[in-house]
């Protein structure tokens, strides 16, 4: 029997790629520029003082007594953590990819890219979360109630829409917290990509000159609406009846301390047969410094209040 003979088609080759391509991620951390960063810390843990508000009275007496009007100073505390990422080559892999570069520089680049996610993480967390006061940092200062708009504003649950805005924006104004986009200490709104979709879709809410505003918002024109200006970011926690918790602040309402800066090595382990070990290494904390300066938003992303144009 004979054995068919080969066709052209049979001959063509096969080749490989020679580079490295990232795939689709968060590659820098959008909020580490929106908040107070702290880079000279030593230690475990670092304390923030913060002087408390003084009071004034009506002098109704000569020569009377002297009080001290002056509320109780207070103190926030952060505790820093260490974060890592590792990766590791055969001492083969030169050999073994042929023409295919060795990715240690674009590995580097992926880590970098992890702790940027990390250091958004590590904000979005203390935003919300409680936060350590008091002489020796043991007292848990929890997120104020009163500075939450809840998922209802507005009517039914909903998605973000303009009456929640306005009532994050009025919270501030109540408290005092009058940042500005463009002072030393803007409002922020963290958002997601749904918050924007509805924000642009809620014409029956927004006027056409909002809607123009949004609409440049979502293009990536602009970054700047109602004096906030709006970061998106996919890493906002959101529960089981998707309902995401978004973060309105300023500048100065989160501080976040960095021990040890992203920070990369590469070592030969002699114990692993020689491999490269490309590890990098980070080490970060954040606290809420006021709760008058964060606000939370609560949106339903089940609900989204979508019209025809």
């Amino acid at each position: 029997m004979s054995t068919p003979s080969l066709v052209i088609q049979d001959y063509y080759p096969t080749q490989f790629g020679t580079t490295w391509e990232h795939l689709v991620q968060q590659k820098i951390s959008r909020l580490r520029e929106t908040v107070e960063v702290d880079t000279n810390v030593v230690g475990q843990r670092k304390s923030y003082n913060q002087i408390g508000l003084s009071d004034d009275e009506e002098i109704t007496t000569r020569n009377g007594e002297t009080t001290d009007m002056t509320r109780l100073d207070e103190k926030r505390w952060i505790s820093l953590k260490p974060y890592h990422t590792t990766k590791w080559f055969d001492e083969y892999d030169d050999q073994l990819l042929g023409n295919i570069v060795k990715p240690t520089s674009e590995t580097v680049r992926s880590q970098a890219m992890a702790a940027g996610r990390r250091f958004d993480r590590v904000i979005i967390d203390a935003l919300g979360g409680a936060a350590l006061t008091g002489e020796d940092g043991t007292t848990s200062t929890t997120f104020d109630a009163g500075q939450q708009v809840a998922v209802s504003v507005g009517g039914a649950d909903s998605n973000l829409n303009l009456d929640k805005l306005i009532a994050a924006k009025s919270l501030f104004g109540v408290n005092e917290v009058t940042g500005q986009s463009g002072d030393d200490d803007p409002l922020v709104l963290v958002v997601s990509q749904s918050q924007l979709d509805n924000l642009l879709l809620n014409v029956s809410q927004v006027s056409s000159a909002d809607y123009a505003s949004v609409k440049a918002l979502v293009a990536g024109e602009v970054n700047n609406f109602m004096g906030f200006r709006i970061i998106r970011s996919q890493l906002l926690p959101i529960d089981s009846n998707n309902v995401r918790t978004c973060y309105a602040y300023v500048r100065s309402g989160l501080k976040l301390a960095v021990g040890q800066d992203f920070t990369t090595m590469m070592d030969i382990l002699p114990q692993r047969n020689h491999t490269l070990q490309i590890r990098s290494k980070w080490r970060v904390g954040a606290t809420r410094m006021e709760e008058e300066k964060v606000v939370s938003i609560a949106c339903d992303e089940d609900n989204s209040n979508i019209n025809e144009l």
